[in-house]
């Protein structure tokens, strides 16, 4: 931890490249920040339509890891904030160490169902 309360960016980049390992694991795309990665699952949905696919190419979620009000290091959920041009809102998903978890958790909120509902 430094002075500021920061997690230190080697520690962070260790937590990121083994969380988006374990991501790219499940078939995930992700593409690597400082503090944040964005995970993306591009599977198309069943009978998708060109319109269609050039306007969701995908479903896709940012985390960012950073300390918590402790000095932990965390996974927090980035949220789009009210408006277009509001930073993005965190929620804390866990603890950088439970890395299985957080996998799963962000592996479930970009599933796609198989075939019709």
């Amino acid at each position: 931890m430094t002075a500021d309360g920061t997690a230190p960016t080697e520690e962070v980049g260790g937590w990121l490249d083994k969380l988006g390992a374990l991501l790219r694991t499940v078939g995930l795309v992700v593409a690597m920040g400082e503090t944040s990665l964005i995970a993306r699952n591009i599977r198309e949905p069943e009978g998708a339509t060109a319109a269609g696919r050039a306007m969701n190419p995908g479903l896709r979620q940012e985390v960012v890891c950073q300390p918590d009000a402790t000095g932990v290091p965390w996974w927090f959920w980035v949220w789009q904030g009210p408006t277009r041009d509001a930073p993005g809102e965190l929620e804390p998903l866990c603890p950088a160490a439970n890395l299985e978890w957080a996998a799963e958790r962000i592996t479930r909120v970009l599933a796609m169902p198989e075939g019709p509902p």
